[in-house]
């Protein structure tokens, strides 16, 4: 029986250590941004914004991911962000800044604003 019960235990340790893969600091970082300020609906998105399941990345978290890369950042800044202002992570023609000023969500193609 100690099997099962240690790798139930290893399971939870893992799944739980993914979480902190996550920049919980993300949205503080946005709030600085005037082009970038995260209305409600981002805001309450929380990991979702760009993870689909943490550590696995959607869109916008790939963007983010990848200027981060091209920065040599480990933590994400305001700086980093307002690089991705301008871009349009989920391709659906707005831009990720417009998107997140009008409430809508980067990160998915079928949400745009209005």
């Amino acid at each position: 029986m100690k099997a099962p019960r240690y790798a139930l235990t290893l399971l939870a340790t893992l799944s739980l250590s993914t979480v902190g893969l996550s920049k919980p600091e993300f949205l503080e970082q946005l709030e600085k941004l005037p082009q970038m300020e995260p209305a409600k609906r981002a805001k309450a998105e929380g990991c979702s914004l760009c993870h689909t399941n943490p550590p696995r990345r959607n869109a916008f978290g790939r963007a983010v991911h990848d200027a981060m890369e091209a920065a040599g950042k480990e933590e994400v800044n305001a700086a980093l962000l307002a690089a991705l202002a301008d871009g349009d992570a989920d391709g659906d023609g707005v831009s990720n800044g417009e998107e997140f000023r009008q409430d809508s969500l980067p990160s998915d193609p079928a949400s745009k604003p209005g």
